[in-house]
């Protein structure tokens, strides 16, 4: 008799096991966690290790307007905290994907840069290469001298020079597939260098002089009769580009490049900073077989 009760025991403990186990998998699925939870656990004194943790495996349905987050900062919410909700609507849109960009995939997300699409670079498939910011100093030829002679009618160039006659990229093509990728989240632009730019319509494709141990592009000219900001028409190369996705875009040379040494320059923001230099994006053009 007491094992029968024993055994009628533990099954309704099992079933009521059940039954608890199934309405916990049903309300976790159905429930999502909210910005109100994530104050109310900041209120409960909760460490902010604890509560990004639980986002990062909860589903999650957040606000993350910019009125919704000063709200949450003015709740005590740490960045850490509104950072991991930012990225928990980042996961959840269609087609996110938490491993690493496709190279081989132009369309796919990546890191904020200009990339060339290298056809066949290598003997391997198609695949993106990022142009890597390269330092420039800036430069004034003429002298003080020959424009104070002249009084001032001899103009002195201002010139950004970067140093080593070649760019590392080299490019065995001469219409070759550029693509921009914008941080549009980010008002301060990127760490890439990009800065603020926001387009590709923000940048000139110029031709840079090759010297013994330097490149050098003239970005301003100053005489007698003003000073003038921007490089020189003979030395810009006309490209197009194509807006793929919100903050992607596809870029062309109008016609086939010559032979030579090449760069993307920004040039509003390069001027400003011009008396102690900056960054360009260089490439060259190898001669072809």
């Amino acid at each position: 008799m007491v094992k029968r009760l024993i055994q009628v025991i533990f099954a309704l403990a099992l079933s009521f096991l059940l039954v608890l186990s199934t309405y916990a998998q049903q309300a976790a699925s159905s429930t999502a966690l909210t910005n109100t939870d994530v104050l109310k656990m900041v209120e409960a004194k909760l460490s902010d290790a604890v509560i990004v943790s639980l986002v990062k495996s909860s589903h999650c349905k957040f606000d993350t307007s910019p009125d919704a987050i000063i709200k949450l900062k003015t709740g005590g919410v740490s960045d850490a905290v509104i950072g991991a909700m930012v990225e928990s609507g980042r996961a959840a849109q269609p087609g996110a994907s938490a491993s690493s960009p496709n190279p081989t995939d132009p369309r796919s997300p990546h890191a904020a840069g200009i990339y060339w699409f290298g056809q066949g670079y290598r003997d391997t498939e198609p695949h993106l290469i990022e142009l890597e910011p390269a330092l420039y100093s800036a430069n004034m030829t003429g002298g003080v001298l020959k424009s104070s002679l002249t009084y001032g009618i001899a103009k002195r160039n201002m010139k950004a020079v970067v140093h080593g006659s070649k760019a590392n990229l080299r490019i065995n093509e001469g219409s070759p597939e550029f693509w921009f990728y914008f941080d549009e989240k980010s008002q301060f632009g990127s760490v890439s260098g990009l800065s603020g730019a926001s387009s590709p319509n923000e940048f000139v494709l110029v031709k840079m002089e090759a010297k013994n141990d330097a490149r050098e592009l003239i970005v301003g000219e100053m005489g007698s009769y003003g000073t003038s900001s921007g490089t020189r028409p003979k030395d810009t190369v006309d490209f197009r580009f194509d807006k793929i996705a919100p903050g992607i875009y596809r870029a062309t040379p109008v016609n086939p490049l010559k032979p030579g040494e090449y760069c993307f320059f920004e040039e509003d923001l390069n001027f400003a900073v011009l008396q102690t230099g900056g960054k360009l994006f260089d490439f060259g053009i190898n001669p072809t077989q």
